[in-house]
C-alpha cells in the first residue's frame, strides 16, 4: 500500500514538471536565426597572424577571439574556362573599347561556384557594373546558365553606379555580400544562401538578433562557421543625430549552447522527490517502532 501511494505521489510530481516545462516552452519567445554580442565602443581588429589565422581583438585590446576564414577563391583555368561565357558587353561605338570579364572565382567545392563578373567601356563610367553569379557544375563538367544573386545599380549619365562584390563564404554556403552606395554612402550588406536561394538584409538580421539600433555599418566580415563580424555606429537613444561606434559578432544559435530547463522547476521537482522520499522514511520509522511496541 505504502509504495502505491508514494509512487503515485511521485508520477504526479512528474507529470507536474513535464507540464511546467512544456508551458515554459510554449511560452518562450521564438529563438532568432542569430545572437549578437557587442564587443564594446569602438572598432574592434580583425586581422591573420604569422601562420594567416584570422582573430578578432576587442576595442579595449583585452579579448581575443579566434575567427577561422576560408578562402575559397581559385585560379583553376580549367574551371574559370568552364564558366558560360558572358553576353553582358556594354554596346558602344568601338566594340574594342567594351569588356565584361569574371573578376574573382569562388570554388565551393561541392560543384558550386560564385563568380564576380565587371563590365563597362574603357576610359568611360558610363555603362559599368558589376554582377555576382552562382553557377553549378555539370556531370559533363559544363555549367549551366548562371543566376544573378546580386547586381550593381546601372550607371548613369551622370557617373553614379555602384559595385556588387562578395565579402566572404562560409563553410556552411552562405555568402556575404556588399553592395556599394552609387552616390558615396554606405555599402548595403546581405547574406545569401545557397541551400535555400534566399537572400537577407544584414540589418534584418541584426534587428531579429535585438542588436541597438544601428545606423551605419562600414566593415563586415564572415566565418567559416558563420558568424559574422561587423562595425556599426549604434544610434544614440537620447540624440538621433549622433552615431556611436561599436564592433559586433552574430553567432548562430546554432553555435550556441543547447536551452536547458529552467532552473526553478527542476529544483521544486528534486525538492518534490526529496521531500516524498523523507516522509517515506519517517513513515516506515513510525511503522516499525509501532510493530515492536508489546
Amino acid at each position: 500500500m505504502e509504495r502505491s501511494i508514494i509512487s503515485r505521489l511521485v508520477c504526479f510530481g512528474s507529470a507536474t514538471v513535464l507540464i511546467a516545462l512544456a508551458q515554459t516552452q510554449s511560452l518562450a519567445s521564438p529563438i532568432p536565426a542569430y545572437k549578437v554580442t557587442d564587443l564594446g565602443v569602438g572598432y574592434a581588429d580583425l586581422s591573420p597572424d604569422s601562420k594567416g589565422n584570422y582573430s578578432i581583438t576587442s576595442p579595449d585590446k583585452q579579448t581575443t577571439i579566434a575567427f577561422p576564414i576560408t578562402n575559397y577563391t581559385t585560379n583553376d583555368p580549367a574551371l574559370i574556362n568552364a564558366l558560360p561565357p558572358l553576353t553582358n558587353r556594354p554596346t558602344d561605338e568601338s566594340p574594342n573599347h567594351t569588356f565584361s570579364y569574371y573578376d574573382s572565382v569562388y570554388d565551393l567545392k561541392n560543384g558550386t561556384v560564385i563568380a564576380g563578373n565587371t563590365y563597362g567601356i574603357s576610359g568611360h563610367i558610363k555603362d559599368a557594373g558589376s554582377i555576382v553569379f552562382l553557377g553549378h557544375r555539370q556531370a559533363d563538367g559544363s555549367f549551366a546558365p548562371l543566376t544573378p544573386i546580386l547586381s550593381s545599380t546601372a550607371n548613369g549619365m551622370n557617373g553614379t553606379g555602384s559595385g556588387a562584390f562578395v565579402v566572404g563564404i562560409s563553410a556552411g554556403d552562405q555568402v556575404l555580400l556588399s553592395r556599394s552606395d552609387p552616390l558615396g554612402g554606405q555599402n548595403h550588406y546581405s547574406l545569401f544562401d545557397v541551400q535555400t536561394m534566399k537572400s537577407t538584409d544584414l540589418y534584418t538580421l541584426l534587428h531579429e538578433a535585438g542588436a541597438p539600433n544601428i545606423g551605419w555599418i562600414t566593415r563586415t566580415a564572415i566565418s567559416a562557421d558563420g558568424r559574422i563580424f561587423l562595425w556599426g555606429d549604434v544610434v544614440s537613444s537620447t540624440n538621433p543625430a549622433l552615431e556611436i561606434g561599436h564592433s559586433f559578432i552574430l553567432t548562430p544559435t546554432a553555435l550556441s549552447p543547447a536551452p536547458v530547463p529552467e532552473p526553478t522547476v527542476l529544483a521544486t521537482f528534486i525538492m518534490g522527490v526529496a521531500v516524498l522520499a523523507a516522509n517515506r522514511r519517517n513513515w516506515l520509522g513510525v511503522r516499525s517502532s509501532y510493530s515492536k511496541s508489546p
